[in-house]
């Protein structure tokens, strides 16, 4: 299991099938017999998990979730803000998910080399500017979801480690990129800019 991953107990697996979200279990190190699937779950399957998760476990146990409603995810909303021990829940698949959940949650690209979000959220830390310019030069090429879920993962560590003014700016910045279609390249360098006062509010 990623070190980084180790604090969190939820997870959203961006376009990914069932399979994806099984072989992520092993990776977490869940047996399959500790893993419950449940498909557009109804309020009568949260209140089962919600049941479930309150029993005490020796092993680690996962519920993969797909394709759930608004209201399902608002009924969930306090388990996944206080999880009990041993208990993970892997969203997957293609469903829209609130943003109080996604706060919560740990997203994952089957694609993304967690390194580069690592390498990324230390260069932010140490306040390495030439870093920071050379890691948005090789942003601008990428997807603009593989960027969203890179800074989402940054303003999270950093909201963990005290810098409430860094996750401030990268949370409102992040609103206008998911709501506008913008530059990427621009994007990216005003964002790493007005991170260090580079730019006037």
């Amino acid at each position: 299991m990623e070190k980084s991953l180790e604090r969190f107990s939820v997870f959203i697996l961006n376009h990914s099938p069932k399979d994806d979200a099984l072989s992520f279990c092993k990776e977490l190190g869940i047996e399959t017999g500790n893993v419950a699937v449940f498909d557009k779950p109804t309020i009568e399957n949260i209140r089962t998990i919600k049941k479930l998760s309150s029993l005490s476990f020796e092993h680690k146990r996962a519920f993969l979730l797909k394709d759930v409603g608004i209201i399902q995810q608002n009924a969930l909303l306090k388990l996944l803000e206080e999880p009990y021990p041993f208990v993970y829940f892997i969203f997957y698949g293609e469903g829209e998910l609130l943003d109080t959940i996604k706060s919560r949650a740990y997203l994952i690209n089957k694609k993304v080399n967690y390194a580069e979000d690592e390498k990324l959220l230390k260069a932010v830390i140490e306040k390495n500017i030439s870093e920071l310019l050379l890691i948005a030069y090789s942003m601008q090429t990428l997807e603009k979801q593989k960027n969203i879920n890179s800074l989402e993962y940054v303003a999270r560590e950093l909201s963990l480690l005290g810098e409430s003014k860094k996750t401030e700016i990268i949370n409102r910045e992040l609103v206008r990129f998911k709501k506008f279609n913008l530059n990427q390249k621009l994007f990216l360098f005003a964002l790493f800019s007005k991170l260090f006062g580079g730019v006037e509010e």
